[in-house]
């Protein structure tokens, strides 16, 4: 007979070693699972950041992109600039990164009357595979190298080229108003007191290597800003672009801006925005890569350069840049007058000889840019996107087109 304390310690007992060892499995098993989902979200949330941040990338770079190309050829002259009658001029400044490349050539005619060739600066001049080659446009190390575009834009400052006066009163300056002189090999410009902004303003003012057009038909690239009083600007020969060729005192060259001499009492100086978008190779320590060693870069980015300023970052983890253009020709009565055709350049149709550039007809931008994101993921792959956006220049359908005599 058993006693009352004996059954109160029989249900009393714990778990047995069979019954421990399973709730012990179960829980492991639990656990297990729980730890699986945790790192799986963490490896998504990674992911989903990563994806995020490449997207932003290549938002970031389309959008500045084709912000600056609708903007080309706005306020500039029609037609273009014709530049000095001399040694080619060309984008040469960011030539460490990107191929030197030629404003628009005008073949020489025999006349009559006889011309000679010239260099004219449009709204947009292509960069046809002047950048670094990138193997693969993926960058995961497959497919053979791919040379990459650039492109470069003209536009009016906005700010000096306006006539609001509350904003800027250089379309209408103070009298006497900017006065031009020959300076020996250089050329001056003296700007009179109270032109708003001012000459040195930190934000808006003039500064080395900016490019300027008078009475907007002649450019010239700022060598010295003396901020005075009076202010004084000095073109001299030189510059990057090689734009300052003035010829002899008393003759000029055509095009240039000594051929306005005798100079007018005053003159209308405006500032020009050169920009160059173009892709840089860096290193594992984050410095740059020129164009010849491209293959060592571990990465890229999207650059831009207004004028002959420093280049700054647009977009970084940009390795893919592309470009390609819609032409239209009035002379082509026969054929579609638009037509896609890569790199601006014009086919032997519609009775022209011989295929040339055609950047004076360029209507039609198609952007192709691809980015990856910053780091590989557990696998060691990078992910990637491309954006394919198509910007059509309001300005450079009327200012190619339409004189600025007609309606």
């Amino acid at each position: 007979m058993k006693t009352s304390c004996q059954q109160r310690f029989r249900n009393q007992r714990g778990f047995s070693l069979v019954e421990l060892l399973v709730a012990m499995a179960i829980t492991i098993i639990v656990m297990a699972a729980a730890m699986m989902m945790f790192m799986k979200s963490l490896d998504t949330n990674d992911m989903t950041m990563l994806i995020a941040e490449m997207q932003a990338n290549a938002r970031a770079g389309t959008n500045a992109l084709a912000q600056d190309i609708n903007q080309a050829g706005t306020g500039i002259a029609w037609g273009g600039y014709t530049l000095a009658q001399g040694p080619a001029e060309n984008f040469g400044n960011n030539a460490t990164y990107m191929n030197p490349n030629n404003f628009y050539t005008v073949p020489a005619s025999a006349g009559p009357p006889a011309t000679p060739a010239t260099n004219v600066m449009y709204g947009i001049t292509p960069v046809d595979g002047g950048g670094p080659a990138i193997a693969g446009p993926a960058n995961n190390g497959a497919g053979a190298p791919v040379q990459m575009d650039g492109i470069n834009l003209v536009y009016a400052d906005p700010v000096l080229s306006s006539s609001d006066p509350t904003v800027s009163n250089w379309t209408t300056p103070p009298a006497p108003g900017p006065a031009v002189a020959d300076a020996g090999a250089n050329i001056t410009i003296t700007m009179p007191n109270g032109m708003l902004p001012a000459v040195n303003d930190n934000n808006s003012g003039i500064r080395i290597g900016d490019v300027l057009t008078l009475n907007n038909s002649v450019v010239g690239v700022v060598s010295n800003v003396a901020p005075g009083p009076p202010a004084i600007i000095t073109l001299s020969p030189g510059d990057p672009y090689n734009i300052n060729q003035f010829g002899p005192v008393g003759a000029g060259t055509p095009g240039s801006v000594r051929s306005l001499a005798p100079y007018p009492i005053s003159v209308n100086v405006m500032r020009l925005y050169v920009i160059t978008y173009f892709l840089q190779g860096i290193d594992a320590a984050g410095n740059p890569v020129t164009k010849a060693a491209a293959a060592t870069a571990v990465d890229f980015r999207l650059m831009r350069q207004v004028n002959q300023q420093a280049a700054t970052i647009v977009a970084e983890h940009i390795n893919y840049l592309q470009f390609s253009y819609d032409l239209g020709d009035p002379s082509c009565l026969t054929t579609a007058p638009m037509s896609h055709i890569p790199n601006a350049v014009e086919p032997t149709a519609c009775g022209i000889p011989t295929a040339k550039p055609a950047y004076d007809k360029i209507r039609t931008v198609y952007i192709n840019l691809g980015a990856r994101s910053a780091k590989p993921d557990k696998r060691g792959v990078y992910y990637q996107t491309t954006v394919n956006t198509t910007v059509g220049p309001r300005s450079l359908s009327y200012n190619n087109t339409y004189p600025a005599d007609k309606p």
